[in-house]
């Protein structure tokens, strides 16, 4: 926790709201074989930030929406041998394209299945054998342009 309100780069970069509590989720050691064959000591350490806004709040941070949100976002960071940040993969919790790709899909996710508009096929169209079900996704995933990756290099 110390490490995050240290540095003010990774606060900035992973857009964090500095007057809510951040929960370090795990912090666990790894091992693994590096590119030149030797085994590498590594430590890796996720947070999240997670917090309810009010609709004000919601509108002011750029999501249209009449109800109270929630709102979630955070990163995991990790360190080599030496407790140097290494490579950091962040999920701004400020990020307002991110918190609208989110709410949008969750209120896809929710809407009814009978709101969708009826299909109807031409009379004269044979009959279709029925076919299944393809597995339904609530939304695609958003497009993330070079400059936006969810990166953070030191």
């Amino acid at each position: 926790m110390r490490f995050l309100w240290e540095n003010p780069t990774l606060l900035a970069a992973a857009r964090i709201d500095p007057t809510r509590p951040i929960a370090v989720e795990r912090v666990r050691p790894t091992l693994r074989v590096g590119p030149d064959g030797f085994v590498v000591s590594e430590i890796g350490a996720t947070f999240t930030q997670e917090f309810r806004l009010s609709a004000a709040e919601a509108r002011s941070l750029g999501l249209a929406t009449r109800a109270p949100v929630f709102i979630r976002g955070g990163g995991q960071l990790r360190f080599d041998e030496g407790g140097r940040l290494s490579f950091a993969a962040l999920k701004p919790i400020l990020d307002p394209d991110r918190q609208r790709a989110k709410l949008a899909a969750a209120q896809l996710a929710t809407r009814p299945a009978n709101a969708a508009a009826p299909v109807t096929r031409p009379a004269a169209a044979p009959p279709v054998p029925p076919q299944p079900s393809p597995r339904k996704i609530a939304a695609p995933p958003p497009e993330v342009s070079a400059d936006r990756r969810p990166t953070f290099h030191p």
